[in-house]
C-alpha cells in the first residue's frame, strides 16, 4: 500500500516541476493530461484497495469474534461434560453404598429372623400349656368365601402400594379371605394370647409379636395372606382380605400387641405407612 503512496507523490512532484519549469505550449499539454489521467487512475485504484484492506479487516474482526465465542461455547460443554461425569461418579459410589447398606440389612434380617424363629418355638410351647388346645376358627371358615392368588400377583399388589419395600414370598400360593371373615380373624387373634403378652425391650418388643403371630397362622392356616412388615422403627403384621366381588385386594394392619385390626390408609402413622421390608 505504502509503495503506491511514495510512487503516485514522486510522479505528481515531477510533472509539477516540469510542468513550472518547460515553457508552456500544446505539446506539453498533450503530453501531461494523459500522464494527469493515468495518476488519477492510479489515485483510484489506491483508495479502492484501501477500503478492500478495511472491508478485509472488519470481515477479519468479525471472524475473529465468532472464533472467540465458539472457544468459550467449547469450554462451557467441557465444563458441562466434566460436570456431568463427576455427577456419573457420585451416582456410582451413592448405588454401591445403597447396594452395601441394603446387603447388610438383609444379612441383619436373617439373623433377626433365625432369632425369632428359635425364641418362637420356646415361647409357643409355653403359650400351648396355658390355652384350649381346640383352635376357634377351622381353616375351611377362615378360608370361606375367599380368593387364591399366585405369589407374583401379591408381590404386585403390595408393590402398588408400598414401592420402595422388598417384598420376600415364601409360598407360591396364598389364600385372601372375604373382608366379612375379620372378626373370625379377630377370634383366632385373641385365641393366641399373643395381645396379652408383657412387652420387653430386645426381649419381647414389638418384632417378636409379629413374628409369633406369623407363625400362629403358618401353623394353623399356612395359606393365609399373613405376613410381617417393618418399618424404620416398628414391626407389625399385614394381612390381604378380598374386599369386594371382583377380588380386589385390600391390605389391612394387625397390631399383634393389642389384636386389633384396621386398613391401610395415608393418614396412619409413619411407623404404618412407610415400610421397608414385608415377609409372607
Amino acid at each position: 500500500m505504502k509503495w503506491y503512496i511514495e510512487i503516485a507523490t514522486i510522479v505528481f512532484a515531477t510533472l509539477f516541476i516540469v510542468s513550472q519549469v518547460t515553457p508552456r505550449d500544446n505539446t506539453q499539454e498533450t503530453i501531461l493530461i494523459p500522464l494527469f489521467q493515468q495518476l488519477n487512475d492510479i489515485h483510484k485504484d489506491i483508495n479502492k484497495s484501501i477500503t478492500q484492506m478495511q472491508a478485509l479487516k472488519s470481515s477479519q474482526e468479525s471472524l475473529n469474534q465468532i472464533i472467540l465465542q465458539q472457544q468459550k461455547e467449547i469450554q462451557s460443554l467441557h465444563a458441562q461434560l466434566s460436570k456431568f461425569n463427576q455427577s456419573l461418579v457420585e451416582l456410582g459410589h451413592s448405588l454401591n453404598t445403597t447396594a452395601q447398606r441394603t446387603e447388610f440389612k438383609l444379612m441383619e434380617l436373617e439373623q433377626i429372623m433365625e432369632y425369632a424363629n428359635e425364641d418362637i418355638n420356646s415361647i409357643l410351647r409355653k403359650i400351648n400349656k396355658d390355652k384350649n388346645q381346640t383352635l376357634p376358627v377351622s381353616e375351611r371358615e377362615i378360608y370361606e368365601n375367599g380368593v387364591a392368588f399366585m405369589n407374583l400377583h401379591i408381590e404386585e399388589e403390595l408393590k402398588k402400594i408400598f414401592p420402595k419395600a422388598k417384598i420376600i414370598t415364601s409360598d407360591i400360593v396364598y389364600i385372601a379371605p372375604p373382608i366379612e371373615n375379620i372378626d373370625k380373624l379377630e377370634i383366632f387373634i385373641n385365641w393366641t394370647k399373643i395381645p396379652g403378652l408383657k412387652y420387653k425391650v430386645e426381649l419381647n418388643d414389638c418384632d417378636d409379636f409379629a413374628w409369633r403371630l406369623y407363625s400362629e397362622s403358618k401353623t394353623h392356616y399356612s395359606l393365609l395372606a399373613l405376613g410381617v412388615a417393618y418399618s424404620k422403627n416398628h414391626a407389625f403384621n399385614i394381612i390381604l382380605f378380598k374386599i369386594n366381588s371382583t377380588n380386589q385386594l385390600g391390605v389391612y394392619i394387625i397390631e399383634p400387641q393389642t389384636g386389633s385390626i384396621f386398613p391401610f390408609t395415608k393418614t396412619l402413622p409413619e411407623y404404618y405407612r412407610k415400610i421397608e421390608y414385608i415377609f409372607l
